[in-house]
């Protein structure tokens, strides 16, 4: 059994994962929605993220998402391991967001490399 809460080199690698994964699967089910029936397994193939690490990281990260929230209302006596997780999923947000620039518009995060928001359509600047 993998310790995820000990394991912080790869709980980091997952939570970068994990942010790429809520960004990007949105599109990729508009995607496959759209796809003709007969080729949406084949879609599905290629479009879903497949995840590389064991699923405990990302159920912990779930959790470390929840206890963000849940300590900006009301401050709580953390684990030293909740601690940890608590900086390593805000370092992956952060990262996130510097990577994923808010359209001025709509204020949703876009690829850096894009030229309109994949939302409302208005030009990246």
């Amino acid at each position: 059994m993998i310790a995820v809460a000990r394991d912080l080199v790869t709980l980091a690698a997952a939570a970068d994962d994990f942010f790429e994964e809520g960004f990007q699967l949105p599109f990729a089910l508009k995607v496959i929605a759209e796809t003709e029936p007969e080729e949406r397994a084949e879609a599905e193939e290629k479009m879903l993220p497949r995840r590389q690490y064991a699923d405990g990281y990302y159920v912990w990260l779930n959790y470390l998402v929840w206890l963000d929230a849940v300590v900006e209302m009301q401050p709580q006596s953390l684990s030293v391991a909740e601690l940890e997780g608590l900086r390593v999923l805000r370092t992956a947000r952060n990262h996130f967001l510097r990577t994923h620039p808010s359209c001025h518009a709509c204020g949703r995060p876009e690829e850096a490399t894009v030229v309109r928001c994949r939302h409302c359509g208005a030009e990246i600047k």
